[in-house]
């Protein structure tokens, strides 16, 4: 390749750029060079695996930010990836998520939608990597994904070594904070009925982002440890 707590009471349309921009830079700078973090994680368990699906690009991508101005609430997502053999967090791991924008549509493919008018080819939105610091971080500024027919809200993401995938998973958000965001515009203009967590065939406890509990000025903040084994064949 190239390259359960749950916020309570932020409106998702009142989020200024400027502070977007703030944070996002603080925050990648922080995983860039962490202060003290551990040698290693306790309790590490493998992120269970989740099916591909049919959205997946290799953009090639690398970059912290993957909005490219898409309309939603601002979202940041930490990432500390690590052996499960081991538990110690993985340096130069390649995270690569794709989500849905606050409509349900993906980046670079065409016929989608209800009535399968929508195309988006060519287009990379809410598409990228990061690699992971020496202490297995990285983190991403993106929005929180809108839903589609058939689907709870939902990351897709991959963690890669040394070419090889170590991992193909989703992650999911908690359908409390999900029924929030999805009261503000853009989301409510979405028409497709939301399938919540406990309706998806797929979803299970293990891979709900954790997000953080004190209120944030500059949107949601979650946070995540992907379990990887190195020896696998």
């Amino acid at each position: 390749m190239k390259r359960r707590s749950i916020l309570k009471g932020i409106g998702v349309g009142s989020f200024s750029l400027i502070s977007g921009q703030a944070i996002s830079q603080n925050l990648t700078s922080s995983l860039s060079q962490p202060k003290k973090a551990p040698n290693y994680i306790p309790n590490c368990t493998f992120t269970p695996e989740q099916v591909e699906g049919p959205f997946y690009i290799d953009t090639g991508l690398v970059r912290h930010d993957i909005t490219e101005g898409k309309p939603g609430a601002p979202l940041f997502l930490n990432f500390t990836v690590v052996d499960t053999a081991t538990c110690a967090p993985m340096r130069d791991a390649i995270v690569d998520i794709w989500h849905a924008d606050a409509i349900g549509y993906y980046s670079g493919f065409p016929e989608q939608g209800k009535d399968g008018n929508v195309d988006t080819t060519g287009e990379k939105f809410l598409r990228g990597t990061q690699i992971t610091n020496p202490h297995g971080q990285c983190c991403f500024r993106t929005i929180y994904p809108g839903h589609y027919t058939g689907r709870a809200n939902h990351i897709h993401l991959k963690v890669l070594l040394n070419q090889s995938t170590l991992v193909t998973t989703q992650l999911y958000f908690p359908d409390d904070l999900t029924d929030q965001v999805h009261q503000a515009p853009p989301y409510n203009k979405n028409t497709e009925r939301r399938v919540r967590n406990d309706e998806d065939i797929l979803f299970t406890e293990e891979i709900l982002l954790n997000f953080k509990t004190q209120k944030q000025a500059y949107g949601y903040e979650a946070e995540f440890v992907l379990g990887v084994n190195t020896q696998q064949s």
